[in-house]
């Protein structure tokens, strides 16, 4: 007797699950998904709001929204400034390369920085309610485990 059919079915239904395996772990491999924490990316992103992170963090550029460690807290940031610019707050603003930032603020003492290889100037959208480079300085890149792609839900 031949069970053709039945053993065609089991396997297919072997690979299939398979095929789900690997791509689950795929998945796993390169992206993550990451819950926001706090208002300091309003209204780009929301408290509670997850998004999709990629684990491969090369090639960051400025405007990247990043994932990274400061303090043992994770924080997400954007870019604003990247190695060799120069970052100053003065009088209320904040200059990259001598060039205003409109939407973002500054209140305390004058302070100026020349990012040095691998480190990068981190900023909430939310300037009036985020703890970033403005207090602690720049991040490096080592600090950062994953890059933003997009908003889920």
């Amino acid at each position: 007797m031949r069970k053709t059919g039945r053993t065609a079915v089991k396997k297919k239904d072997l690979l299939i699950s398979a095929l789900i395996i690997l791509a689950t772990a795929l998945f796993l491999w390169n992206f993550l998904l990451v819950r926001v924490n706090g208002e300091s990316m309003a209204p780009t992103l929301s408290d509670g709001q997850i998004v999709l992170a990629s684990t491969h963090v090369t090639e960051l550029r400025k405007d990247d929204i990043v994932v990274f460690q400061q303090e043992g807290q994770r924080c997400v940031k954007r870019i604003v400034a990247a190695s060799g610019d120069s970052v100053l707050l003065k009088d209320g603003v904040i200059y990259v390369n001598e060039t205003f930032l409109p939407h973002y603020e500054y209140q305390g003492e004058e302070k100026a920085y020349t990012l040095k290889d691998g480190e990068f100037f981190v900023l909430g959208d939310n300037t009036g309610n985020s703890l970033d480079s403005r207090t602690y300085g720049p991040i490096k890149q080592e600090q950062i485990q994953f890059k933003y792609l997009l908003a889920l839900f």
